[in-house]
C-alpha cells in the first residue's frame, strides 16, 4: 500500500513538473488524496491556481466533517458550485470566504434533434431517471401511479437506474398490483436515455433530500420533457413552477397525483410546458455555457 501511494505521489510530481500547469481543476474535497495533491503543489517553486467544483452532498459534509478541511481551503483559489442553493449552503457554514465561491450553473448537452412534436411524442409514457435509492423518493410515485393508471389506463411508467433500492422497489410494484404499467429499465447509456425522454411526456422527481443540482431534470428539460419536482434544493431553479412542470411539497403523493393529471390529461398544458422546458433549458443549462464559463475562469 505504501509503496503504490508513493509511486502514484512520484508519477503525480513529475507529470506536473513536465507540463507545468496554469491550473489545476479538482472535484470534491470528500478524498483523502485531496491532501496529498495540495502537499505536492507546495513543493513547487510556482504552484498553478486550485480550483475545486463542489458538484454533492459529500462535498458540503467533508467541509463540515473532515479534519483536513482548513489546510485544503488554505490551499485552494476558487471552489465552484453547480447551482445558487449549493452556493448559499456552502455560504453559511461560513468556513470559506465568500470571494472564494462562485457558481457556473451545471450543463447538460445540447438536444442532438428538436424535441419531438406533440404528434410524435407518447405523452403517457412518464420517467424516472434515478439511482434507486430511498431519498430519490421513487415509491411515492409508485404509490401515486395505483391511482394515476386507473384515471390513465394506456399510461406506462419506465423506472431507468439500478441501485440498493431496486428489490425494495420491485416487490412494492407487486405488491400494489401495478406490473402491467412499470418496467425497470435498468441501467442504459445516455443516447438511450435521450431517446426515451425525447419520445416521453413526463418526468417525476420526487426527492425527500435537497439536491445539489439534478442532472436528469435539466436533461428533461432540455428534451421538453415537463416535470413534476420536489421543491428542494437545486430542483427549484432548474424546474419553472406551472411553466416547465409543477414542483410539490416533498413527500406529497397526492400533489403528485394531481399535478401529473393536470399535465397528462391537457394536451395544450403539456405542449406550452413542453416549449417552455426546452426553452428555457438552452438558455440556462446550456452545456457549452457552461464550458465557456470554466474557459473564462481559467484564463482569468
Amino acid at each position: 500500500m505504501t509503496t503504490n501511494f508513493m509511486k502514484t505521489r512520484l508519477a503525480f510530481l513529475h507529470a506536473v513538473q513536465e507540463f507545468e500547469p496554469d491550473v489545476i481543476h479538482y472535484h470534491n474535497t470528500n478524498h483523502a488524496s485531496i491532501v496529498f495533491l495540495l502537499d505536492i503543489l507546495n513543493q513547487l517553486q510556482r504552484k498553478p491556481t486550485l480550483i475545486c467544483s463542489l458538484h454533492d452532498a459529500g462535498g458540503i459534509q467533508a467541509i463540515k466533517e473532515s479534519p483536513y478541511s482548513k489546510h485544503i481551503i488554505e490551499n485552494t483559489d476558487l471552489f465552484v458550485t453547480p447551482s445558487e442553493f449549493m452556493f448559499e449552503e456552502i455560504e453559511k457554514l461560513g468556513l470559506i470566504e465568500p470571494s472564494k465561491l462562485k457558481t457556473i450553473i451545471l450543463g447538460v448537452p445540447i438536444a442532438s434533434s428538436q424535441p419531438r412534436s406533440m404528434a410524435d411524442r407518447d405523452q403517457k409514457k412518464c420517467l424516472i431517471v434515478a439511482n434507486l435509492e430511498p431519498h430519490k423518493g421513487i415509491a411515492l410515485v409508485l404509490a401515486a401511479w395505483r391511482v394515476l393508471v386507473q384515471r390513465f389506463p394506456e399510461a406506462t411508467l419506465h423506472v431507468v437506474g439500478d441501485g440498493p433500492n431496486l428489490a425494495f422497489l420491485k416487490r412494492y410494484v407487486d405488491d400494489l398490483n401495478i406490473n402491467n404499467s412499470v418496467t425497470f429499465e435498468g441501467w442504459i447509456e445516455y443516447g438511450q436515455i435521450a431517446d426515451l425522454l425525447n419520445g416521453s411526456g413526463l418526468l417525476f422527481a420526487p426527492v425527500t433530500i435537497p439536491e445539489p443540482f439534478g442532472l436528469s431534470v435539466a436533461e428533461a428539460q432540455m428534451w421538453g420533457v415537463p416535470v413534476v419536482a420536489s421543491a428542494l434544493g437545486a430542483l427549484n431553479e432548474i424546474v419553472e413552477d406551472d411553466k416547465t412542470g409543477f414542483l410539490i411539497p416533498s413527500g406529497d403523493i397526492i400533489g403528485i397525483v394531481e399535478a401529473a393529471t393536470k399535465i397528462l390529461e391537457d394536451k395544450n398544458l403539456h405542449h406550452k410546458m413542453s416549449f417552455n422546458a426546452h426553452k428555457r433549458a438552452l438558455e440556462h443549462f446550456n452545456f457549452e455555457r457552461t464550458v465557456l464559463e470554466y474557459l473564462k475562469l481559467f484564463k482569468r
